[in-house]
């Protein structure tokens, strides 16, 4: 992410132009549908840095699948590792371990950024991955999203035709 930030403003630079909206996501992020409106987002806006991120998965923190943030909090979200490689640039709650997902938290405090979240049908992400399926002797990869990610709302709401790896890994997918 840092080195995505690094060369973003260099474009900026380049192009005498700033972006309003950032947006980071983990390598295993699955999109199940559209992102909402931008514009919704930056019209809401009340002059604080926001981030929005996911309203599920967030036992440990924040979730940190994906981030859309205004560009006031994409200095601190987005150079994150180095933070976190350096310890004591972002003062740290007790206890938070080795947690990614608190580590937002911290520095989102710290660097006075409020982190509303949003809700499935407004960032329907999951978390996905690669499985191998054996199908007419044949071994290949199929992408399937984890179940354990999704609330009842979400499973009924856009479950249908979605392949889960718990299924696959038990034979009934």
């Amino acid at each position: 992410r840092e080195r995505l930030w690094n060369y973003t403003l260099q474009t900026e630079a380049g192009l005498g132009r700033r972006y309003a909206l950032a947006l980071w996501q983990r390598d295993d992020t699955h999109w199940l549908g559209n992102i909402t409106n931008a514009s919704k987002l930056l019209a809401s806006s009340k002059g604080v840095p926001r981030a929005w991120s996911s309203d599920w998965g967030t036992e440990t923190g924040r979730n940190d699948k994906v981030f859309i943030m205004e560009r006031a909090a994409a200095p601190v979200l987005l150079t994150l590792y180095s933070a976190y490689m350096r310890p004591g640039l972002v003062p740290a709650p007790p206890g938070i371990g080795e947690n990614p997902e608190r580590v937002i938290v911290s520095a989102s405090q710290c660097g006075s950024i409020e982190t509303p979240m949003l809700s499935f049908r407004d960032l329907p992400v999951s978390v996905a991955q690669l499985m191998p399926r054996n199908r007419r002797g044949k071994t290949h990869a199929s992408l399937c999203v984890l179940r354990r990610y999704f609330s009842r709302e979400n499973l009924l709401a856009w479950a249908n035709g979605t392949e889960f790896c718990e299924d696959i890994a038990e034979g009934t997918g």
